[in-house]
């Protein structure tokens, strides 16, 4: 039934990642992500060096108790290198000594915690900053002393940290940023890459239907293997070109960070350090897990791809094409809408278990599940194959569908009738 799909496929292909446009597309972004974002990390980096001697309103802190020594060793090589240390023995004496004094501020330190109060020309968000800022150094001095206590040096002191709700619960702080992020991350890749790519299938479907090139096709090859090769070879220059985007954006990211750090050894851009917390992300994810995603994403991006071949099918012309395919639009958007709010919160991820079940929502969220640790290998797996036999049936229903409306030039037919047809075998 789907021989010689291939011969679609390599015909398709060509004609659209040969294709000028592709061409310059592909290669015009990749190329804007490696010199771009070089250069905006090294203006950022610049621009924080610029008001980063002098970035700070704060000229002087007054340390409730006997920790002025510590902390002054914590701000060398950071915006507040320059600020003035002392050492008092109440806070009520401090409190007198930053009244009517602009860019000064009380330290006061409380089981392992640093709390800047102010007074005049400080911001509290300056002044929170520095306290998180000198609590972390302090932090790494300890380590440094004790090495027993590195481990709490990939956690960050916050100022208004909850207390922890079970003792003795060890939670790495990089699991629980993939936990938060990756669900995020992978709902928003598959959903723009399908919203960008579904569009340009539906219109291969609808080529030959317009260029008189239907009567060779139909006689010469059977209308499933040419809508499978046909939403096959758009899946693929997706994919591809979503791939060189991706490397051109890691490429430039890598060569920034390099360059900054050339440049501005002593540099403390925030998204450096993000980048180098991310970078023990590497050890949480196997090869397992790295292969599984690749092979649903894969899956999911042609199930979807399949779903818009199918109103391309549908249609006659490129005007119907807002009509037949609403299939493709009401299943994305739902299933994006029902990821983000059918849990607990609108607009988190949700964590239900069925939505891992539903081909449309699975390959939404079970990527990033199983990034996170939530989900198995085996699931995802499984995911893999239902999804994967749901797309190739969609792609077998467009076929069927793409030899019915061949010739058909009337109005875009309705689901009832599309389902009367199909079921009484016409223009199969």
């Amino acid at each position: 039934m789907t021989r010689h799909w291939t011969k679609v496929f390599v015909f398709t292909f060509r004609h659209q990642a040969l294709s000028r446009g592709y061409l310059s597309a592909t290669l015009i972004v990749a190329l804007l992500l490696l010199t771009l974002i070089p250069g905006a990390l090294l203006l950022a980096d610049a621009l924080g060096d610029s008001s980063g001697g002098g970035g700070t309103d704060i000229t002087r802190a007054y340390c409730v108790g006997d920790f002025a020594a510590e902390c002054r060793l914590a701000a060398e090589s950071t915006p507040y290198a320059q600020v003035t240390f002392e050492q008092t023995q109440s806070l009520e004496t401090a409190a007198q000594a930053i009244t009517g004094q602009k860019g000064a501020v009380v330290l006061v330190r409380e089981a392992g915690r640093i709390t800047a109060l102010t007074d005049e020309g400080v911001s509290a968000s300056d002044a929170e900053a520095f306290a998180d800022v000198l609590a972390q150094g302090i932090l790494i001095q300890e380590a440094m002393a004790d090495p027993q206590k590195q481990v709490e040096m990939a956690t960050p002191v916050r100022i208004s940290a909850q207390e922890e709700s079970a003792a003795g619960e060890e939670t790495s702080l990089l699991k629980e940023i993939l936990s938060v992020a990756a669900p995020y991350v992978m709902v928003l890749l598959l959903y723009f890459m399908i919203l960008i790519y579904g569009q340009s299938v539906a219109n291969f479907a609808i080529l030959e239907k317009n260029n008189k090139l239907m009567d060779l096709f139909l006689v010469s090859l059977r209308p499933q293997a040419v809508l499978m090769g046909k939403v096959l070879a758009a899946a693929a220059a997706g994919l591809i070109q979503t791939a060189i985007w991706l490397g051109g954006a890691y490429g430039g990211v890598w060569l920034g960070c390099h360059l900054v750090r050339a440049i501005h050894p002593d540099t403390s851009l925030g998204f450096l350090q993000l980048i180098d917390a991310m970078g023990g992300l590497k050890g949480l994810v196997s090869p397992g897990q790295a292969a599984v995603i690749a092979l649903l994403l894969t899956a999911g991006f042609l199930m979807y791809c399949a779903l818009s071949g199918l109103g391309g099918a549908l249609a006659s012309k490129p005007e119907d094409l807002s009509v037949t395919n609403y299939f493709f639009t009401l299943a994305l958007v739902a299933s994006f809408l029902i990821c983000l709010f059918s849990g607990d919160q609108a607009g988190q991820i949700s964590q239900a278990g069925w939505l891992g079940v539903v081909p449309f929502t699975a390959v939404l969220v079970l990527p990033g599940r199983i990034l996170a640790g939530q989900a198995t290998l085996a699931q995802g797996l499984m995911a893999t194959l239902i999804t994967g036999g749901f797309a190739l049936g969609l792609m077998l229903l467009g076929g069927k569908a793409y030899a019915m409306t061949a010739f058909y030039r009337g109005k875009p037919m309705n689901p009832a009738q599309l389902l009367r047809q199909m079921t009484k075998g016409k223009g199969a």
